[in-house]
């Protein structure tokens, strides 16, 4: 009953709430939680333009924008895959070109290995300070240890010994003479017939050799015909065999000290230096024929010689 006999009277049941959708309802959350194009930075605007979005777009996860590569494992299986499919299948693709390798550990195990990566890195530190002489200690203790911890004949490591004797030495130059005389006899040639290894052999020392006499003579500046003539007389002695006498290398720079000791030849007087250097001018053009024919390539300067009747009277 009203409590006042004016007051309208009440309804039993209150009047029912109005039924809200549940999109209405994700709509008023997401426009709760959008953010207003005011409340953006200049940054934030420019990454948004960047990611092709809209600036009142909710923007992905870390790390936008600059999100990781994908993963490329699958790369190298998705090849393989399409290898195998083919057709007809390449039976001449060796499957070892493009496995993956097994993880190998860089860093030595054993005492061994230890030292020797000590020795090298002692070996680099030393050289690169110009410390020869220790230098000289570690490449020693190196040589020592293994031939095959060490081998000399690749990656030109032979070349090392040579330029510490060189620094070393008071009598550098012999002494590096001397180490080439060595490892010829250490690393003959290989028989003729025998497959060629990439590894260095006694040719190659020999040139070396050959070459660092022929700067020994020239920096000495005395007594340079003698010089040439004991360079030319030790060749002869080295190309007179096989397989030396096929060795473009050594055919060349043999033809090279026969126009040297032409050339000094010119500035001494007597009846048969003429006749001294045409010899020598012959001899230097069968030479650098038979380095043409050994599959050599000739100087330059030296091409004209090859040719028959050449004059004499050149300037090399």
């Amino acid at each position: 009953m009203p409590n006042h006999i004016f007051a309208l009277p009440q309804r039993k049941h209150p009047r029912k709430r109005k039924r809200v959708s549940i999109s209405d309802h994700e709509d008023d959350i997401e426009g709760q939680h959008r953010p207003h194009i005011t409340e953006l930075t200049a940054a934030q605007v420019e990454q948004h333009h960047t990611a092709g979005l809209a600036l009142d777009a909710h923007p992905p996860k870390h790390p936008f924008p600059h999100a990781p590569e994908p993963s490329s494992s699958h790369v190298l299986r998705d090849a393989k895959a399409e290898v195998q499919s083919l057709k007809p299948p390449l039976h001449h693709v060796d499957p070892a070109y493009y496995e993956p390798l097994p993880y190998k550990s860089t860093e030595p195990g054993t005492l061994r290995e230890r030292h020797l990566a000590v020795l090298t890195a002692v070996l680099h530190h030393t050289l690169l300070r110009r410390d020869y002489r220790r230098a000289g200690r570690a490449w020693g203790m190196l040589l020592r240890s293994s031939r095959d911890a060490a081998d000399v004949r690749i990656q030109g490591r032979w070349g090392i010994g040579s330029e510490l004797l060189l620094r070393n030495e008071d009598a550098g130059f012999r002494a590096a003479r001397q180490y080439y005389e060595r490892l010829v006899v250490q690393f003959p040639e290989a028989p003729t017939g025998t497959p060629r290894y990439r590894h260095a052999r006694a040719g190659h020392f020999y040139v070396a050799m050959f070459s660092l006499w022929i700067y020994e003579v020239t920096e000495a500046g005395t007594e340079l015909l003698e010089g040439a003539r004991s360079i030319a007389a030790r060749m002869d002695e080295v190309l007179v065999s096989p397989p030396y006498d096929r060795n473009a290398e050594l055919l060349h720079l043999r033809a090279m000290v026969s126009l040297w000791i032409h050339d000094l030849l010119g500035d001494t007087d007597g009846g048969d230096i003429d006749d001294v250097r045409d010899d020598e001018m012959t001899k230097a053009r069968e030479l650098l024929q038979r380095c043409v024919a050994s599959g050599g390539q000739v100087w330059d300067g030296a091409v004209h010689i090859t040719e028959s009747g050449v004059s004499d009277d050149l300037a090399i």
